[in-house]
């Protein structure tokens, strides 16, 4: 039940993040003139989609969360993990783009005008300190943290409970889903 709740807690703080990067710093970038349309979607890549896609799957979980009694020790969140994992695929297209987020937030540190932008949005009070090359490894990261999250629920699960299975086949699926994106993210960088 203590990793359970760890793992949402992590996952909400996780779309708090992304919350930040879209309302900080991406829309309103959009609203200004310091970069093109095409300069945003080569930063952001599709951030916005993995907010609403782990928004979701937190919903999902907190709700399974909610609904149990206090103490149950039923409760069950396999199965909307290996629901999740084909979605998680989107992360292919930010992983294999963060690269080039990178080397383009280190181009543009001599541009005045990005400077400046940058220094009003990471002023905001929803930054808590980190600069924006720091919210844009959130993604990389969190989906290489989830074969490790669920292997931690299934060693905390019993194996003659009802989601050790499940959580067997998402704990497989899911690391089926980080090599793909890392081959993806291999073959991109020849």
């Amino acid at each position: 039940r203590n990793v359970l709740k760890e793992l949402i807690n992590t996952e909400r703080d996780y779309v708090r993040d992304l919350e930040i990067i879209n309302n900080v710093f991406l829309y309103p970038m959009r609203t200004t003139s310091v970069r093109t349309d095409e300069e945003i979607k080569l930063l952001f890549s599709n951030v916005e989609m993995l907010e609403n896609l782990n928004g979701k799957l937190l919903q999902q979980l907190q709700e399974r969360f909610d609904s149990l009694a206090e103490n149950s020790l039923d409760i069950a969140v396999g199965d909307i993990f290996v629901t999740w994992c084909d979605w998680l695929k989107m992360y292919t297209a930010y992983c294999t783009n963060y690269p080039h987020a990178v080397n383009l937030l280190e181009a543009w540190k001599s541009d005045r005008n990005w400077a400046s932008f940058l220094s009003i949005c990471e002023s905001d009070d929803h930054c808590r300190g980190l600069c924006l090359g720091s919210f844009l490894i959130k993604p990389v990261q969190r989906i290489c943290k989830y074969p490790l999250l669920l292997r931690e629920l299934m060693n905390n699960t019993p194996q003659d409970h009802c989601d050790h299975t499940p959580l067997s086949s998402a704990f497989t699926k899911i690391g089926v889903v980080v090599e793909y994106i890392n081959s993806k993210k291999a073959w991109d960088e020849l």
